[in-house]
């Protein structure tokens, strides 16, 4: 408890700064300028780019009666807040088991913040579990989404498998507290504070396009011996990495954590260097530019 009381302070600082609104989702004029906005062609289960939220919570919840495991869905660009709130209804009201469904969704350029994660950071942190997270996904694949809500799947205990191929955006607390094994993220610009926390299962983390790193990070509140993570940010501009990203100073990492950086970069430490996190000379690697 102790390593987070940092985490639930500042919460309500980067919130206020990093979150934008629901209506107007708003990228950095860079992001914007090279954002793909070309859509992934799937065999979708259900096409939803025309359907009202109602009807794709009923052919939803249609496939799920029948058991179906694993679903593609397709989605308008700017499909709708309340599009997500009909997958999340149909997904708590199944009667399939948690972490048994593997959801692909195309098209959406967005998933929008609480999508089927924990509204409370604090209670999944105090209990380890969460009342308010929609738990039936084992693995969830994003294929046209470029901008990931803040606590999206916060708490979903049985996400182990995620992909985003062109997200460029993951904001605070997206994947707190999820049982994801790996993380890669080619496109990705922007991780926000305390995104991938409490990910007690998180063993490499590919992040080659990463130029500002949140705060906390891959923070976890208890390090255990098989503890093991390798971190590649390997961009050639300056990452601007926050304040504690992993673990706190009294932590030793040497041994558990591995650094993968680009020759040509620059980390720029918020607050502490790489002191901070008793790295030895092992424990960092560094690339030659491609």
């Amino acid at each position: 408890m102790k390593k987070f009381s940092i985490l639930l302070a500042a919460a309500a600082l980067v919130i206020s700064a990093c979150t934008p609104n629901d209506d107007s989702l708003v990228f950095p004029p860079v992001i914007v300028e090279e954002l793909d906005n070309t859509i992934t062609e799937v065999d979708a289960d259900i096409d939803a780019t025309t359907m009202t939220p109602q009807q794709l919570k009923e052919a939803l919840a249609g496939l799920l009666v029948a058991r179906s495991l694993s679903v593609v869905l397709m989605l308008a660009p700017d499909a709708s807040t309340e599009m997500f709130e009909a997958i999340r209804s149909a997904l708590s009201d199944s009667n399939l088991p948690d972490g048994s469904i593997d959801l692909t969704i195309a098209g959406a350029s967005y998933v929008p913040e609480l999508f089927l994660g924990d509204k409370y950071v604090e209670t999944v942190i105090t209990k380890g579990d969460s009342n308010y997270a929609v738990d039936k996904l084992q693995a969830i694949h994003l294929l046209d989404v470029k901008y990931i809500g803040a606590k999206a799947f916060l708490g979903c205990a049985n996400l182990t498998e995620f992909t985003a191929p062109k997200a460029r955006r993951v904001q605070e607390y997206a994947f707190m507290a999820t049982s994801l094994k790996s993380v890669d993220l080619p496109k990705a610009s922007v991780i926000g504070f305390a995104a991938f926390a409490n990910c007690d299962y998180l063993t490499s983390a590919k992040l080659p396009s990463v130029t500002s790193l949140g705060g906390q990070a891959f923070l976890r509140e208890s390090v255990s011996s098989s503890y093991s993570l390798t971190l590649e940010l390997t961009s050639k501009d300056v990452i601007v990495v926050g304040q504690n990203i992993f673990n706190t100073a009294e932590e030793s990492y040497q041994d558990k954590v591995k650094m993968v950086l680009n020759n040509d970069s620059k980390v720029d430490f918020v607050s502490y260097g790489w002191e901070h996190y008793n790295f030895t000379s092992e424990s960092v690697e560094y690339q030659s530019a491609n």
